[in-house]
């Protein structure tokens, strides 16, 4: 058994999606070391590195991006049928690659049409310096060295598709020393200052051989924004240049196009505490993410596309890449706007939205804009739509978006003007799976008539909304996750029939039957807040997870230690429960109480708890404990502060 600790945190987490095979070299090698933790990727630790580093740095910046990396020894490059499955290869030192032998492997995973980047130091006599200029001679490619340049060349601009794409990065803060070069028609030039270049890519005009990109000088990779905006760069301008008659190696098909904003990351947290798509976490960050109820509905994956502002940027971003797939468009209203010049006026958005043919994922965040353009009904593609309502009406028929699969509506809430009328043409949508209704608290008709010929819907949330379901609602055999946050003051008995709901969340209903609930026998996920009274006694044999936040009774004897499948239980800011004595289950492995104002007893039968890893108390204000155990474990438990 594991010891527990009691504690309170907040966790954040960073969803990574599958791609490009990364193959680093190792920056160390050649030399001795003693730190035989280096590989684990913490931020306060990079901070730390030195120059010989690189290898973790872009080990972080690979994995940061989706792709598949890892770092290998310098034998690697002993033969060619060690890169196999490589697609973008890493030579993180400038004295990583040195024999005839390991020159010849890179030449020819480069005229296998492979991409490579090799690091280069200041000196013509340093390895990676030989290496590149040795390579460039393989490939009959007019390069040469030219000279040394030491001390701080700083800003060093970045120039080209390296400086936009897919992140803004036009200069770094950090160069010093770096060897000069010059080159033929073949040899891009994007590293400069004072009229000198330091940064080469090799593009083959045939497009038969990969590319391969220099720098000259390794102290530029840290771990600070503007490098690893480039390092970003490098990366994605070598899996572009990979060979794209491949499937798995091309950046666009798995991946859509990539972000201008390296912070552009969706993800959901499921009913049952789970990061959709995440990989496994540590049981206490879920309790925690969970427990305050976070949920962002955002298709469960990581999402590459382009972040825009302003209509400006998005009439440019026609201009340069008329064929992306996802966008994000975000815009507020500040009151300091002004202050620097900046306008933050109503708008409507530009008809240019609606030239984006191969449009797939449409993401606006935004109180500005009270009108949209009937040019956005031509995204015929469009399979994920999430908009934002700052007005009364919604001037959209959402009929003409045949493939929509996902849907998310949000008011503005903090705007004055609340949607009144609700889209009806939303209940056209025959292909959606997904549908999130949040903060739609004004519309004049509150039934959802029709939301019933929505006979693939999967998922359907209604959150902080006065919109309700109608009385003979069924759902369909599709629908497993369903969420009713807020305002839903009654049910309709149809919910309780729909055998195939997993995830169910519950608010404000006030007195609940929870028989009722246990006709869902496939339900493996439970949330219930804000309710008045508890009725009868809950009976889920495969329930997993269940949440239960701002009870308002002063007991809860719902027979929550009969649930023989029970693993994970959150008991959140229920503020007039004094005691918890019989909730212990033999399946629980994690438990969170948490915010509890009136609690004053809670008991633990350990005999029962053979199977728990976590427990956390916190913040139950009169709720007073002692050191105490369960099994053979010291169980630490923290007075809450």
């Amino acid at each position: 058994m594991k010891n527990i600790i009691f504690l309170f945190s907040i966790c954040f987490f960073t969803i990574n999606a599958s791609a490009q095979n990364v193959t680093i070299i190792k920056s160390q090698d050649r030399y001795t070391i003693n730190d035989e933790n280096r590989y684990s990727i913490d931020t306060n630790f990079i901070n730390s590195f030195d120059s010989d580093y690189m290898d973790i740095i872009w080990d972080y910046v690979a994995k940061g991006m989706g792709f598949t990396s890892t770092v290998v020894s310098v034998n690697a490059l002993n033969s060619i049928s060690n890169l196999s499955s490589t697609d973008i290869l890493v030579i993180s030192s400038a004295y990583g690659a040195s024999s005839a032998q390991e020159l010849q492997t890179i030449v020819d995973f480069v005229l296998d049409g492979h991409s490579v980047y090799i690091q280069s130091e200041y000196l013509k006599t340093d390895q990676g310096s030989e290496t590149f200029d040795s390579i460039m001679q393989a490939l009959g490619v007019d390069f040469n060295w030219t000279t040394s340049e030491r001390g701080a060349l700083t800003p060093m601009n970045v120039e080209g598709r390296l400086s936009t794409t897919p992140n803004n990065a036009n200069s770094l803060n950090y160069f010093w020393g770096g060897l000069t070069g010059n080159g033929g028609p073949e040899i891009e030039k994007f590293l400069g200052y004072n009229e000198n270049y330091f940064g080469f890519i090799y593009s083959d005009p045939t497009s038969s051989n990969g590319s391969v990109i220099t720098v000259s000088d390794r102290n530029w990779i840290k771990n600070e924004p503007k490098s690893l905006d480039l390092m970003e760069n490098i990366l994605f301008a070598l899996c572009a240049n990979t060979d794209e008659s491949e499937k798995q190696r091309s950046c666009y098909n798995d991946t859509p196009q990539a972000s201008l904003r390296t912070d552009y990351e969706f993800w959901e947290v499921g009913l049952g505490g789970e990061l959709k798509g995440a990989p496994a976490l540590d049981r206490k960050d879920f309790l925690l993410s969970y427990g305050y109820g976070y949920f962002a509905f955002g298709g469960g994956r990581k999402t590459w596309g382009y972040s825009v502002e302003s209509n400006y940027e998005l009439e440019q971003l026609y201009k340069m890449h008329p064929d992306c797939k996802a966008i994000r468009l975000e815009t507020y209203q500040s009151p300091h706007d002004d202050l620097y010049g900046m306008d933050s006026s109503d708008f409507t958005l530009t008809e240019v939205i609606g030239k984006f043919s191969n449009l797939k994922y449409l993401e606006i965040n935004s109180d500005r804009i009270k009108k949209y353009p009937s040019s956005i009904e031509n995204l015929k593609n469009l399979e994920h739509l999430e908009i934002s309502v700052s007005g009364e009406s919604f001037e959209i028929d959402f009929s003409n978006f045949t493939n929509l699969k996902h849907l998310t509506i949000k008011d503005n809430y903090t705007d004055d003007l609340k949607l009144k009328k609700f889209p009806v043409s939303i209940f056209n949508l025959k292909n959606l799976v997904s549908l999130n209704l949040l903060n739609l608290m004004d519309v004049s008709d509150k039934e959802l008539k029709g939301i019933d010929t929505l006979n693939r819907l999967n998922e359907l949330n209604i959150w902080n909304s006065d919109l309700r379901l109608p009385e003979d609602f069924k759902g369909n055999s599709n629908l497993t996750s369903l969420i009713l946050h807020e305002h839903m003051k009654s049910v309709p008995e149809g919910v309780f029939e729909i055998s195939s709901l997993v995830h169910l969340g519950l608010s404000s209903v006030g007195t609940l039957d929870l028989q009722q609930i246990s006709k869902l026998k496939n339900l493996k996920s439970l949330d219930l807040s804000d309710q008045e009274y508890f009725q009868n006694k809950i009976n889920l044999p495969i329930l997993e997870h269940l949440t239960i936040t701002s009870y308002k009774g002063r007991t809860l004897d719902i027979g929550i230690s009969e649930l023989k499948s029970l693993e994970n239980l959150i008991i959140w800011s229920c503020p007039k429960i004094e005691k918890l004595d019989n909730f212990s289950s033999g399946a629980l492995t994690s438990i969170a109480i948490v915010s509890n104002e009136e609690l004053k007893k809670l008991v633990f039968d350990e005999t029962r708890l053979s199977n728990i890893e976590q427990v956390i108390v916190s913040r139950n204000k009169k709720l007073k404990l002692k050191k105490t155990t369960i099994g053979n474990e010291n169980i630490e438990i923290w007075e809450d502060y």
